[in-house]
């Protein structure tokens, strides 16, 4: 009786064990798909800035800039944000404003760059209409943003567990975008697809 008991007990041991020893091999080849990611992640957006920083021209304003700033970005760099605690020394003035109504004077940047920001805002329209009231005739307008329909978010609409983020509210796909554009006095002269994530470029026509 007692010998039996000792076999169950070991047994449960043994397979608690297994158990444990096949958690740990999940989690570190999860810690490793995510280091993996991560990497990813910051080698896109490392592309990112430095194509909006070779696109960049006169007076540029980078809306939504304090979650983080671009260093490649030269000139006469402004940023703005509804919560800055951020001043990159190669920024030059930093505005605490919505993107909705800015403050800033009309026809006066030459360059709005818009990274990551757009998926987080309630009135796609009212910032079109902000950025064309202050962007310069022919000035260029830099949007990215998440592109919905990459596998990995067709998935995860598809199983209902959200995007990256809960406050990404807001995930335009490229042909929606574009419309945004034409429909606020923009051509649309490239798209650019970096990852699941894309940015398309416009000039103000009028």
């Amino acid at each position: 009786m007692l010998i039996s008991l000792e076999t169950n007990f070991l047994t449960i041991l043994l397979s608690k064990a297994k158990v444990l020893q096949s958690l740990i091999k999940y989690i570190n080849e999860k810690e490793k798909r995510d280091n993996r990611m991560t990497k990813k992640y910051f080698k896109e957006m490392k592309k990112r800035k430095k194509l909006f920083a070779k696109h960049s021209q006169g007076m540029i304003l980078d809306i939504g800039f304090n979650c983080s700033p671009n260093p490649f970005l030269k000139g006469d760099v402004y940023g703005l944000d509804i919560v800055i605690d951020k001043h990159p020394p190669n920024y030059k003035k930093f505005v605490k404003s919505s993107c909705y109504e800015t403050g800033f004077e009309s026809n006066i940047f030459n360059t709005i760059i818009v990274g990551q920001t757009i998926e987080h805002l309630h009135n796609t329209g009212l910032f079109f209409k902000e950025c064309a009231r202050i962007l310069k005739k022919d000035g260029l307008l830099m949007v990215s943003t998440m592109n919905p329909h990459t596998l990995t978010h067709i998935v995860a609409e598809w199983l209902e567990f959200g995007w990256d983020v809960d406050d990404h509210i807001n995930c335009i796909g490229k042909y929606s975008l574009k419309a945004f554009y034409k429909a606020y006095g923009f051509k649309v002269i490239k798209t650019i697809n970096i990852g699941n994530r894309y940015i398309v470029i416009g000039k103000k026509i009028e």
